[in-house]
């Protein structure tokens, strides 16, 4: 399995010292100096302000070309393969907008995390590619595809393309591109294949829209409690959980409307399976960061105890990907 590994450095020994000797103890980080002039109106703005901004590319729209991303995704577009949305042939410059979502802090800050209506994923990698001329959104002409290299964040024998065509990030829910398809009766064609020797998942594929290489996660119902300590007044409002499960890359909302609930420091939720994970908890009370971690392996109608305590922005972000 690889990924995350980069993230893997000094940090993760101080932070979870505790979790490699007893797994289901609470481990909580140690408390880190609050920064006086760091201060957020909600966790939106915290998100926000995390978010790594997408990357743009000038291509001729004659000649086509070969892009590469920041973390190593390469995207090839033939020659003359853009339209307008009336079918008009694009010529000059064309803008490609390309966003990445590999690691854990982007899959939660960015809201693109691995789930279709209800189900985890194992992501082998999450991306956006679009076009633009000018104002105008662009399309592929019939019958032209682009051809994608994405470094695979997770292999899995399972894994197969997801498509979504939502235009805000944080609204995608992914489905398989097949399904995709179907219930928007289009007439979209891909290719996806999983190539060893460059450890990476190479997609061909004729439209520009949400993209993901994944693997459903056996995941069984089971409800569990989490007891939220050191800061009063936590509520949906202020509050948000996930669970990043052990060795996958996946990411899963906790305590959300019709799985659970965050409501007097009390986190419900019914839809956790028996799979090693660490929960991550993020608030923002008065304009500060609080965050609790805790491993565990969910035993069904168990309550756990999460302490939170104040923290930082870039800690957050260094915690999360430190996971395993």
């Amino acid at each position: 399995m690889k990924h995350k590994l980069i993230f893997k450095l000094a940090f993760v020994i101080t932070l979870f010292t505790l979790a490699a000797c007893k797994k289901d103890e609470p481990s909580q980080p140690d408390p880190t100096p609050v920064v006086a002039n760091e201060t957020f109106s909600s966790i939106n703005s915290l998100f926000a302000s995390r978010i790594e901004p997408a990357q743009t590319f000038t291509l001729n729209a004659g000649s086509g070309g070969t892009i590469t991303a920041n973390k190593g995704t390469t995207i090839t577009f033939p020659a003359s393969c853009f339209q307008l949305s009336n079918g008009a042939a694009v010529s000059g410059n064309v803008t490609v907008t390309v966003r990445e979502v590999f690691s854990t802090s982007q899959m939660i800050f960015t809201g693109v995390v691995p789930t279709m209506n209800g189900w985890p994923l194992n992501s082998g990698g999450e991306f956006f590619v679009g076009a633009k001329q000018g104002n105008n959104e662009l399309l592929l002409i019939p019958g032209a595809m682009m051809e994608i290299s994405v470094p695979a964040q997770a292999e899995d024998q399972g894994m197969i393309l997801f498509f979504d065509d939502a235009l805000a990030a944080d609204s995608v829910n992914w489905a398989p591109a097949d399904s995709v398809f179907e219930w928007e009766e289009q007439n979209w064609s891909s290719d996806f294949t999983f190539d060893p020797i460059g450890d990476e998942y190479d997609i061909t594929v004729d439209s520009m829209m949400w993209m993901n290489c994944d693997a459903f996660i056996n995941f069984s119902g089971m409800t569990c409690y989490f007891h939220l300590s050191g800061v009063d007044g936590l509520e949906t409002s202020n509050t948000v959980a996930y669970a990043v499960l052990d060795n996958e890359n996946a990411v899963w909302p906790l305590g959300v409307s019709g799985w659970g609930s965050t409501i007097n420091n009390l986190i419900t939720d019914t839809h956790l399976g028996a799979i090693p994970m660490h929960v991550v908890v993020i608030s923002v009370v008065n304009g500060q960061l609080y965050t609790g971690y805790l491993p565990i392996t969910p035993t069904n109608g168990l309550t756990y105890e999460i302490t939170m305590a104040a923290s930082t922005a870039d800690a957050l972000e260094d915690a999360l990907d430190a996971l395993p």
